[in-house]
């Protein structure tokens, strides 16, 4: 009698075993499947370099999108306004990456000296350590100004 028992507690793990395990192979057959049709779903929309938008065209697309009105500058440039202040852009083709350029963000006058030392020395310090130039040069009015231009 014992070894019946046995026998049959042995074949209902057998039988509980081999249910887990073809819904195991179910599941993972179903996300195979599943993850296989996403793969191939991007293939049907397979662009080319031709097909992509140009990076002037999304400069340009962002700016509208942002709520700002593009300009072109004599030089090719794009200038926008964006919260009160004037920016600059260069944008080609050829690159995926734009110069974003915020002219004279600072202003002082060119007879303080102290203040025309601090601002050297902030200007260097910044183009030596990080991605953004800095750049100061002469106003119109005789102010000297600084600017950035992000890459």
């Amino acid at each position: 009698m014992i070894h019946v028992i046995i026998w049959l507690v042995i074949f209902a793990i057998y039988y509980i075993y081999r249910v887990y395990k073809a819904s195991v192979e179910a599941k993972e057959e179903e996300e195979d499947c599943f993850f296989e049709n996403l793969m191939n779903s991007g293939n049907k929309e397979k662009t080319t370099m031709e097909e992509r938008i140009s990076t002037r065209q999304l400069a340009l697309k962002t700016i509208e999108n942002i709520g700002s009105k593009p300009e072109y500058t004599e030089e090719g440039r794009i200038k926008f306004e964006y919260q009160g202040i004037t920016f600059l852009m260069e944008a080609v083709n050829d690159c995926v990456f734009v110069n974003l350029i915020w002219p004279w963000c600072h202003y002082f006058s060119k007879f303080d000296i102290d203040e025309y030392a601090r601002v050297q020395k902030v200007v260097n310090d910044v183009n030596a350590r990080g991605v953004v130039s800095v750049f100061y040069g002469e106003t119109d009015s005789g102010w000297q100004g600084t600017g950035t231009c992000h890459h």
